[in-house]
C-alpha cells in the first residue's frame, strides 16, 4: 500500500494509478532526435571520439515533453504551437498521435524547431539546434486562441504555457490567455526571459535558478534565503500566485501567498537532466486541476523529476511508475514495477541506448533456488532483464485452486528486490505473448522442458535461449515437502 501520510485525495488517483484531469498545453514545440551508438576510437581526423551509430529515435520535446508527460499521468491532453510544413512536424504529429495526444500544430515557423543529440550510452557526446526566435503573426494568434477558447468550452481544467523562447509565448497571447481562464483553472507557466509582466495573473511559475536571477536582474546564489528574497520580490512586482523555483540539488522552493516551502531533492543516481522541469511542471498542473494542495503536489512533482532524471534523453514519467515508487518506498532508483506502457517506455529507451533486453516469465510462486538459477541465467543473455509474472488469477488458471501461495504483490516486491532483474511486469493471460508483441525484447529465456511445446511468444523475440532444469526445484516439490513436515507457509 502507498503510505498513509500522503492526502486520501492523493492516496486515490495513486491508487487508480491516473490523474484523469484535462488539461491544455500552449508554447514552443521541438522535435528532440537521438542518434545512439558507442564510442569504440577516437577520430584520426581530429581528437574527438567516433559514434558508431546503433540507432536513432525521437521524442517531442519543448511544450510537446510536457504534454508527453501529462498523457504519462493519465491525463486527457490537448497540445498546440507552431511548426514548419516539413518532416519534424509530421513526425511529431505522428508522436503525438500515438499517445492519445491531441494536437493543434500551426504551419507558422520556416521549420520545425530540432534538437538533435549524439550519444553513446548514457552520455550526451554533442548536441545540435535547428532554429531560431520566430514572431507570431495576428492570424496565428487568433488562430492559438480560438483553439483555447474551444478547450475552455469542452471543459479543459487546467493551462500550460510552456515559454521556451522561440516566439510562440508572446506577451500579446499570453496575457489573452492568462486573462481568458474560466474561474477555477490554474494557469502554469514554464517562464523565459527577464520580463515576466506577460504572465500577470498565472496561478504559478516554475523557473529554475538562472532563470530567477535573470527575472532579477542580478546573481541569486543556491540558498534558502537568496532563493526565498528573490522569489517574492518577483511574485510581488510581476503580480503572480506562487513561484516554485527548482535549485538542483538543493531541491525546490515554493514561495506564495501563504508563506514559503522548501523541498529537499530525492537523492538519485542522475544519468540525464534532460526535460525534468517539463516533468516538473507537468505533474504540478495536473495535480492542481485535479484538486490536490500545490504543497502536496509539489512533494510528488519532486518525487517524478527524480524518476525521471534516471532516464536517457526527454523521457515522460508515467503514473503506475510514479505510484510503485510511492508503493515501495522507493528511493535511490526508479521502481521496478511497471504496467505495460510505461515497460513499453523503458524497453524502448534500452533499446535506443544500443542495450541487449532479455525477458523471461513466470509464476514466481514460493521464490527458490530454481528461481534464483534462471534468472541469474536469463539476466546474462542481455544487458537488461524483463520479468513477467502471472497475476494471481492466471496462476489458478494454470496451478488449480490452491494457488498461488502467494499474493501477486508480494511475488512483485521479491522479484523488484533481486538485483539480476530490470523490470517486473505482471500479466493475466495464460501466456506473455500479446505482452512480448508489446515489448518486442531481443531474447526470450524459456525453460528446457519448453523446447518441445508450441511457443507462439517466440514470433517476438530475435532469438530464444532454452535453460536446464534442476531437478527437485519447483514450488511444487517445495509445496510437498512443507506438507509432509506439517507446516504451512509463512504469510
Amino acid at each position: 500500500m502507498i503510505g498513509e501520510r500522503l492526502s486520501s485525495k492523493l492516496l486515490r488517483l495513486l491508487e487508480a494509478r491516473s490523474v484523469s484531469s484535462s488539461l491544455a498545453v500552449v508554447g514552443d514545440l521541438a522535435l528532440d532526435r537521438y542518434l545512439c551508438g558507442t564510442v569504440e576510437r577516437i577520430s584520426r581526423e581530429a581528437p574527438i571520439p567516433v559514434v558508431v551509430q546503433q540507432g536513432v529515435h525521437a521524442n517531442p520535446g519543448c511544450a510537446g515533453n510536457g504534454a508527453m508527460n501529462l498523457a504519462g499521468l493519465g491525463c486527457a491532453v490537448g497540445v498546440a504551437g507552431a511548426v514548419g510544413e516539413d518532416g519534424e512536424a509530421r513526425e511529431l504529429a505522428e508522436l503525438f498521435h500515438r499517445e492519445g495526444v491531441r494536437s493543434f500544430l500551426l504551419p507558422a515557423r520556416s521549420s520545425t524547431v530540432l534538437k538533435t543529440r549524439v550519444v553513446s550510452g548514457r552520455q550526451q557526446m554533442l548536441r545540435v539546434d535547428r532554429g531560431t526566435r520566430e514572431s507570431l503573426r495576428e492570424e496565428d494568434r487568433r488562430a492559438l486562441t480560438s483553439w483555447c477558447r474551444r478547450c475552455w468550452d469542452e471543459g479543459t481544467e487546467g493551462l500550460i504555457l510552456s515559454d521556451y523562447g522561440y516566439g510562440v509565448c508572446d506577451e500579446a497571447l499570453c496575457r489573452e490567455l492568462l486573462g481568458s481562464l474560466p474561474s477555477g483553472v490554474p494557469g502554469v507557466v514554464d517562464p523565459r526571459g527577464s520580463d515576466w509582466s506577460k504572465y500577470r495573473g498565472a496561478a504559478l511559475l516554475t523557473p529554475n535558478l538562472q532563470e530567477l536571477a535573470e527575472a532579477a536582474g542580478r546573481p541569486v546564489p543556491n540558498e534558502d534565503r537568496a532563493v526565498l528574497a528573490a522569489a517574492e520580490e518577483a511574485r510581488g512586482r510581476f503580480g503572480l500566485g506562487s513561484l516554485l523555483v527548482t535549485r538542483s540539488e538543493a531541491g525546490m522552493t515554493l514561495v506564495g501567498e501563504e508563506g514559503h516551502l522548501h523541498v529537499e531533492a530525492d537523492r538519485r543516481e542522475v544519468f540525464d537532466v534532460s526535460g525534468a522541469g517539463d516533468t516538473v511542471i507537468a505533474t504540478v498542473a495536473a495535480l492542481l486541476a485535479a484538486g490536490i494542495a500545490l504543497e502536496e503536489a509539489v512533494g510528488v512533482a519532486n518525487r517524478a523529476a527524480g524518476l525521471v532524471v534516471q532516464k536517457a534523453g526527454t523521457r515522460p514519467i508515467g503514473m503506475e511508475e510514479l505510484a510503485a515508487s510511492y508503493r515501495s518506498g522507493e528511493g535511490t532508483r526508479p521502481a521496478k514495477e511497471a504496467g505495460w506502457e510505461e515497460a513499453r517506455r523503458r524497453v524502448e529507451a534500452w533499446k535506443a541506448e544500443g542495450l541487449t533486453v532479455a525477458a523471461t516469465n513466470g509464476c514466481f510462486d514460493a521464490l527458490h533456488g530454481g528461481h534464483l538459477f534462471s534468472l541469474g541465467e536469463a539476466r546474462r543473455q542481455g544487458d537488461r532483464l524483463v520479468v513477467a509474472v502471472n497475476s494471481d488469477a492466471s496462476v489458478r488458471g494454470l496451478k488449480g485452486p490452491t494457488r498461488p501461495l502467494f499474493p501477486l504483490r508480494e511475488r512483485v516486491a521479491l522479484l523488484s528486490a533481486l538485483e539480476m532483474v530490470d523490470l517486473v511486469v505482471p500479466f493475466d493471460e495464460p501466456s506473455p505473448e500479446t505482452l512480448y508483441r508489446s515489448l518486442r525484447p531481443h531474447v526470450l529465456v524459456k525453460g528446457e522442458e519448453y523446447r518441445d511445446r508450441p511457443l507462439p511468444e517466440a514470433a517476438w523475440a530475435d532469438r530464444v535461449v532454452f535453460l536446464p532444469r534442476i531437478e527437485g526445484l519447483s514450488t511444487t516439490a517445495l509445496e510437498e515437502r512443507i506438507r509432509e513436515t506439517g507446516r504451512t507457509p509463512g504469510r
